[in-house]
């Protein structure tokens, strides 16, 4: 067994998935590529279409475009896109590259389903930003306007699953139909041939499925993971629950309709809580 297939078993493992690949398939039908750029770490399973979509390229597809999106996005860099949004103090309009307009749009739809309870907005003049304020920052013909010009993004919590997300549309480009994508946790996937339990996020149907899987840890004392479309929404609903209670969580899953799993780690044991909109 080799690296990336151990490392995703054991990311399986909380959730109770057997993750069943024959020696035949592991050979010749299903591939494995791995990566790490920066503070980001990315695993691909994928079963190729063609004789071109060997491990090797999909590796250096697959890291160049994350590195590029990290480069780009995170605050970690000091000449990112990212960067130079927070350095612009001014109310007047700023253009802004397709990718960085993209991850904007996204983390202001992630603001909104998570009714403002991340950290997503900083200014000098507001301690607290929710997202039944007036909008902080506003993106309208390509290009990005601040309310007031000290607004900060704090997005980085959200660039695992946004990469996710881009990676998929390289999955489409390569023309792979079968794929599981997994970035610092957060996971795409689509019909994926396995075999897990049917009270695990993934249903036995994940072969004929397309899911996002988020993930965030609630203070060692719990873990959430949140099914839904994408792996942004998913990872910032997760992130946002997990600073809850595993009580306060589940109200709000049920009231939202969203469909997630908890592992409570309780005198040494772990007990499992689904939402009612968890299948």
């Amino acid at each position: 067994m080799n690296n990336v297939t151990r490392s995703m078993r054991n990311w399986l493992a909380p959730l109770g998935l057997a993750f069943f690949v024959s020696a035949c398939s592991d050979v010749h039908e299903v591939h494995y590529a791995e990566g790490e750029t920066g503070e980001l770490q990315f695993q691909i399973a994928y079963m190729p279409t063609g004789p071109n979509q060997t491990e090797v390229r999909m590796r250096e597809r697959a890291r160049g475009l994350v590195e590029y999106l990290e480069r780009q996005l995170s605050t970690s860099y000091e000449g990112s896109e990212i960067v130079r949004v927070n350095q612009w103090h001014s109310t007047e309009a700023m253009v802004l590259t397709r990718d960085l307009e993209d991850f904007v749009l996204a983390g202001l739809e992630a603001n909104i389903l998570t009714e403002g309870g991340l950290d997503l907005f900083s200014t000098t003049g507001a301690a607290n930003v929710g997202a039944m304020q007036k909008p902080l920052v506003q993106i309208e013909n390509h290009q990005l306007k601040k309310s007031t010009p000290d607004v900060q993004l704090e997005f980085d919590g959200l660039l695992s699953g946004f990469v996710a997300d881009r990676l998929v549309i390289l999955m489409s480009q390569m023309g792979i139909d079968h794929y599981q994508i997994t970035v610092n946790g957060q996971r795409r996937s689509r019909r994926f041939p396995g075999a897990n339990q049917t009270d695990a996020p993934e249903a036995t149907d994940v072969a004929v499925r397309k899911y996002a899987l988020g993930y965030a840890a609630g203070n060692d004392e719990f873990d959430v993971y949140v099914l839904g479309k994408t792996a942004l929404q998913t990872s910032a609903i997760a992130q946002w629950l997990a600073t809850m209670t595993v009580p306060e969580a589940l109200i709000t899953a049920d009231r939202l309709d969203l469909g997630i799993n908890i592992h409570s780690h309780e005198n040494g044991t772990v007990k499992r809580y689904n939402s009612k909109a968890f299948p």
